[in-house]
């Protein structure tokens, strides 16, 4: 079997959540041999030094430079996002030719099992391989883009990509024709380019593979998402493979660290050489309101004045915080 190749397209401000990612995919694939690839515009040497130490014997990691005049005409209308996340476009450019498959991330992600099966999903017929998208239902995001809904619509968080396909076929000139001349149809930049492209010929991946944490807040039949795709879903949260934090708050965000699926994070970020670093709120406080978070409200925990609201589940069938907790200890 083929080394295991991974890619990451990030600015310097996200190597951290990428760094706690590869902790968790080390962890929980020791048995295989994994070759990272990094794709940014700029990475710091400390950063670099810090990713490098995470390697193990059967791992290692290459970093790769991307000229942003490629992207700097695409759009980003939304201040969660900035414009490294068209990187991933130009993959099948960037990396060597040689490389004829590999597997993308997204940095808030964890894996919490072995990859194996997922790499070795045989996509030679194929651009891609994704698992839906929590709103793969909703009929508005086939509006928006023009194609019929029984195609479906995924989540590129995980995307296994043929890279021969994308070189034969200049998926990269597609894909940025695509957002060029249709800005007001991508509301989802990339995510929205790449569905439209592959719209008709996607390889459809359980949801294992990219685990949303919608999953977890919501009963599945208040989903966007059709019945006969229910059992996955369901099977999917109790058996994860990659947890996808996708939606705006983040687990490295401190408003998070009540959440039972934060927990998880938590676990890898405190195995890398990041856990010493402090973590920050996401919103922006005034300085009375940071002393009431960072002064006060720790001196009435401790008093027995105060007490934490307890994160409690829309899906009252599932027991969230027991769940992680026994993932937790088959990690340990």
């Amino acid at each position: 079997m083929k080394n295991m190749e991974i890619a990451f397209c990030t600015d310097n401000n996200y190597i951290m959540p990428y760094g706690v990612l590869i902790k968790s995919i080390l962890h929980t694939n020791s048995d295989s041999v994994i070759k990272f690839h990094l794709i940014s515009e700029y990475i710091s040497e400390d950063n670099k030094n810090k990713l490098k130490s995470l390697m193990n014997e059967k791992s290692e990691i290459d970093f790769y430079s991307i000229n942003p005049n490629l992207y700097k005409n695409l759009i980003i209308r939304n201040e969660r996002f900035t414009l490294a996340i068209y990187i991933r476009f130009f993959l099948s450019y960037i990396l060597p030719e040689s490389i004829d498959k590999v597997l993308y991330l997204d940095g808030d992600m964890i894996c919490l099992d072995s990859l194996n099966s997922l790499w070795q999903t045989d996509i030679n017929n194929y651009p891609a391989a994704a698992a839906i998208d929590s709103s793969q239902d909703d009929i508005r995001n086939y509006n928006r883009l023009g194609y019929d809904p029984t195609l479906g619509y995924y989540n590129p968080g995980t995307l296994l990509i043929n890279l021969n396909y994308w070189r034969t076929y200049k998926i990269p000139e597609k894909l940025v024709e695509f957002v060029s001349k249709n800005p007001e149809k991508c509301k989802w930049y990339d995510q929205d380019a790449l569905n439209h492209i592959f719209a008709n010929n996607w390889k459809h991946l359980s949801a294992r593979y990219n685990c949303q944490i919608i999953y977890y807040t919501t009963k599945i039949e208040d989903l966007s998402i059709r019945k006969n795709l229910h059992d996955d879903i369901n099977n999917s949260r109790l058996n994860p493979v990659i947890l996808h934090y996708s939606g705006e708050f983040k687990p490295w965000h401190k408003e998070e660290h009540n959440m039972p699926f934060t927990k998880l994070w938590l676990f890898f970020f405190n195995l890398s050489p990041w856990k010493n670093e402090k973590l920050k709120y996401r919103g922006k406080y005034n300085k009375i309101q940071l002393v009431k978070k960072n002064v006060v409200k720790p001196i009435l925990i401790k008093l027995h004045l105060y007490h934490l609201k307890q994160w409690k589940s829309f899906d009252n069938t599932l027991d969230v915080n027991k769940l992680f907790d026994s993932i937790i200890e088959k990690l340990l």
